[in-house]
């Protein structure tokens, strides 16, 4: 995928374009695709203040990789439109804000590498980015993709709101985002159209995930070790504070997929509580305490063999 951005400004012509965005999102692996998705740069921003929400198709969960211009398209409202939600239901749309940006921690290309709209928040309490993308290629592939970041998270009960209607597939945490925090599990659902989405591959990336060379080019993301259960939830414990991304990518058939991603701030453990630790991470500790217990017995055993 990462050659065929690269070679997408040599395309000229409409038909050329229509070969990449099928290369793009058909002829690789549907866990390998780059989602569209909104990257998230701050976890809050003040009311009265201006917030930007960036889109870009990417495989790394922090910077922008690639933009609608690399395919030759210029998108329209049908295309790509995004709003932002506050907890009252209330909402400003960003669609006709979006305008072709330069992410500057972007490095995969030079110049324009995603959209971005620019709008100032206009109340209290968590607010829901929320983003999608349709493209529809009769007879080629439809693909949709919805993104959303949740900042200014509170413990308001809006974080954890089905926003994205009946058409697009959709992370829901179960627990309020406000209290998401390094070492402690998080429940999330998986739904499309609104249902429960069992048995998905669910890839997630943080802070720290390193930026590796995969198989699509740069990537940052990892897959959790389960899929989603008989009713679309999965669980994902932060191992780093800052922000964190958990997404999915469904292939559904007859050409069609479907993407969705969510990304939300976790906070630093207080105190000495260690919530939900992954087993990797209590294995030293563990060990240290099993040398400890057991150094009596090695030396008892070590004294009866010189005799």
């Amino acid at each position: 995928m990462e050659r065929l951005f690269k070679m997408a400004a040599k395309y000229k012509s409409g038909a050329g374009a229509l070969a990449l965005i099928c290369a793009l999102f058909v002829c690789p692996p549907a866990a390998d695709a780059h989602y569209f998705s909104v990257i998230p740069k701050v976890s809050r921003t003040g009311v009265g203040n201006e917030h930007s929400v960036i889109v870009s198709f990417t495989h790394i969960t922090k910077q922008a990789q690639y933009d609608y211009s690399f395919m030759k398209l210029d998108p329209d409202a049908d295309m790509l439109n995004g709003r932002l939600i506050y907890k009252d239901g209330t909402e400003t749309d960003l669609t006709s804000l979006f305008a072709a940006y330069d992410d500057p921690d972007g490095d995969e290309v030079t110049g324009i590498d995603s959209r971005r709209a620019v709008a100032t928040i206009g109340k209290e309490g968590t607010v829901i980015a929320a983003c999608r993308t349709n493209l529809n290629i009769p007879g080629q592939m439809v693909y949709t993709g919805y993104s959303k970041h949740i900042f200014n998270a509170a413990a308001d009960g809006h974080s954890t709101k089905a926003v994205g209607g009946g058409e697009v597939a959709e992370i829901i945490p179960l627990s309020d985002l406000a209290m998401a925090t390094v070492g402690v599990p998080i429940k999330f659902k998986l739904l499309y159209k609104g249902s429960p989405r069992e048995g998905a591959e669910i890839e997630y990336g943080n802070e720290t995930t390193p930026i590796v060379k995969g198989e699509e080019g740069p990537e940052n993301l990892k897959k959790l070790e389960t899929h989603s259960d008989k009713d679309g939830i999965f669980t994902y414990t932060p191992d780093s504070a800052g922000r964190n991304t958990v997404a999915a990518m469904l292939d559904l058939g007859n050409k069609t997929y479907c993407s969705t991603t969510l990304s939300f701030e976790a906070k630093e453990r207080s105190g000495g509580g260690s919530g939900g630790c992954n087993a990797a991470s209590a294995l030293p500790p563990l060990l240290v305490l099993l040398g400890l217990s057991l150094a009596p017995v090695i030396k008892k055993r070590i004294k009866n063999n010189k005799r």
